[in-house]
């Protein structure tokens, strides 16, 4: 950390961000929409369908996985579409194009090597009654899925991959939710929840591990499970996202000892909100990991101050008011599309039945509104420290997976948005990020490492709602710097990274 020390006394800091972050004269940053694909030119034959989603709706996914399926170097898109089966997007330096492996009518998705071989396996979330799947690719580029045992019953809505207990391999946390809540059991405060569940990787294979998560820590209406080091320990703790949490569970923080186990607490990040989604990372430049929640209402994010999370949603220019053309908030992430140091927010909206005719429901406030089925999307740029939103993400699609990733492989982060079209077919949109600091590197690490650089800090939490980023990490370089790597569970190692490189740790 010396040289991150010595550069940053010959440059000029702003008031808020620590002694050692080099703030940068940027080039303004924009984010574009480029190529849109509906499910129908995606879908599998017909008689892969096996699930008919019309007499049975609901609000779960689509969603996506960021992930290179055949080595090429290029990011793929695998997908989520709970209509029917998906062909994957292949990607190359020509753009995408429709692949030959059919990904199976689902939900939700994820995706890690959980094996070994150097081949990502994929994880789906199906509805309740059907279990979930894995498929474990082959060196042909095709797959064999089977199910994973224990997930039969209720709904699975995402996939989380770390190596929890530090044996160097992938771990699977499994969210589960109702697939059709009774609200009239939910807000009599008689719901319980449903039991997320922990797996276990032995020697490649997921074993549900039955006593990782107790009652008291498993149950709940959750949608997603991000993996993160919130106390800067050096192990890997379980963010749980939980829907309806005024009147169920409301979101639980889980402090891993990086051998499995799990404690509680302090209590500051478990808000009990209509929870979608959560997004890590560091907005105020303070070196900390933040969490930006979506909700029905408005986002919440929490500051990590000194280990205890505050509410800031206001402070930091994150609020975003509800109203009935903007209530409710899926998909989030927060990634320096800029390459300044400093993450952006995206923020997916859209209506929760927007199937029928428009819900009235009530926001985390209290307040009850009828909301539209299609909302407009946020992008919130920041300024050193504080989010403004600005044009770019406006689909008024009717939103729900977010995943980013370098799809030209020019250096800076891209977007993907996974939504639903009023004629109630997915679609699937890709972003470009343009402008921004500089020339950027590229970092593919295990989930929950840290790096820090002279712009700033970073994690990888991939995790999202039906969906899964890139395992990659972009930022700036000038011309050769030190990154600070620390991976979950080890020390911090110096690496030395020039523009355009694309560095795989381990």
């Amino acid at each position: 950390m010396v040289i991150l020390a010595l550069l940053a006394l010959a440059c000029e800091k702003e008031e808020n961000s620590p002694d050692w972050v080099v703030i940068p004269d940027c080039e303004a940053g924009s984010v574009v929409i480029g190529e849109t694909w509906t499910g129908a030119q995606l879908l599998g034959s017909d008689d892969q369908t096996v699930f008919d989603w019309s007499q049975e709706p609901n609000y779960a996914g689509p969603g996506m996985a960021a992930v290179d399926l055949d080595g090429d170097g290029w990011l793929d898109i695998a997908i989520a579409n709970p209509l029917g089966p998906s062909h994957v997007l292949m990607g190359s330096a020509e753009g995408f194009s429709k692949g030959s492996l059919v990904v199976p009518q689902s939900f939700a998705i994820g995706a890690g090597d959980l094996n070994g071989d150097g081949l990502p396996e994929l994880l789906l979330s199906r509805w309740d009654g059907a279990a979930e799947l894995v498929g474990v690719a082959n060196a042909s580029g095709d797959y064999t899925w089977s199910e994973v045992p224990d997930t039969i019953h209720d709904q699975g809505v995402g996939w989380s991959l770390a190596d929890m207990d530090g044996d160097g391999d992938l771990d699977a946390y499994n969210a589960r939710h109702r697939g059709i809540p009774d609200m009239a059991t939910i807000m009599s405060g008689q719901e319980e929840g449903v039991q997320s569940k922990l797996f276990r990787n032995e020697g490649g294979t997921l074993v549900l591990d039955e006593t990782a998560l107790s009652r008291k820590q498993g149950m709940g209406m959750t949608f997603l499970g991000q993996w993160l080091d919130a106390n800067e320990d050096g192990h890997l703790d379980l963010y749980q996202v939980r829907d309806f949490g005024p009147f169920v569970t409301p979101n639980l923080l889980l402090l891993g000892d990086g051998k499995g186990g799990f404690s509680g607490s302090d209590g500051s990040a478990n808000i009990a909100i209509y929870s979608m989604g959560v997004a890590v990372g560091d907005v105020d430049g303070n070196g900390s990991p933040d969490l930006y929640i979506t909700n029905i209402g408005s986002p919440v994010l929490l500051s990590n101050q000194a280990d205890r999370y505050v509410e800031a949603t206001a402070a930091q220019g994150a609020y975003l008011p509800p109203s009935a053309e903007r209530q409710s908030s899926w998909g989030v992430d927060l990634v320096d599309l800029d390459l300044d140091g400093f993450p952006e927010a995206a923020v997916l909206f859209g209506g929760v039945q927007f199937w029928d005719e428009p819900a009235t429901i009530s926001d985390s406030e209290g307040t009850f509104w009828k909301e539209g089925a299609a909302q407009p999307d946020a992008l919130l740029w920041n300024k050193d420290g504080k989010l403004v939103e600005v044009p770019g993400l406006g689909d008024t699609a009717v939103g729900r997976g977010l995943v980013r990733g370098d799809w030209d492989r020019d250096g800076d982060p891209d977007l993907m948005t996974a939504s639903w079209t009023p004629d109630l077919d997915i679609q699937i949109a890709s972003y470009e990020t343009l402008g921004g600091c500089g020339h950027g590197a590229t970092l593919q690490v295990p989930v929950g490492t840290r790096i820090t650089t002279l712009r700033g800090t970073q994690w990888l939490a991939p995790a999202n709602s039906f969906s899964s980023s890139a395992h990659e990490l972009y930022f700036s370089v000038d011309i050769s710097e030190e990154v600070e790597v620390q991976l979950p569970g080890h020390e911090a190692q110096t690496y030395f990274m020039k523009a355009g490189d694309i560095l795989r740790i381990p």
